[in-house]
């Protein structure tokens, strides 16, 4: 879901995207494969920017902006 600044991606939605689950993301990032979040919100929710995503994967980036179009429709 997009809070504040509609170029940011939350972790289940990385997750999600990637085709994972929240747990595998987190060892993912702690083994340096997928970038850490550039945000730290609400306690401990990790936020990716849409770049820093794009950078990694433009497809992983195209596939998280088709479920935050559709998060917003619904």
């Amino acid at each position: 879901m997009r809070v504040n600044n509609p170029a940011t991606i939350n972790a289940s939605t990385l997750a999600s995207a990637m085709g994972i689950t929240n747990i595998r993301l987190i060892k993912l990032v702690n083994a340096g494969i997928v970038p850490r979040p550039d945000e730290r919100r609400q306690g401990n929710s990790r936020w990716w920017h849409e770049r820093t995503i794009r950078r990694m994967d433009s497809r992983i980036a195209d596939i998280c902006g088709v479920i935050l179009a559709a998060r917003e429709a619904a």
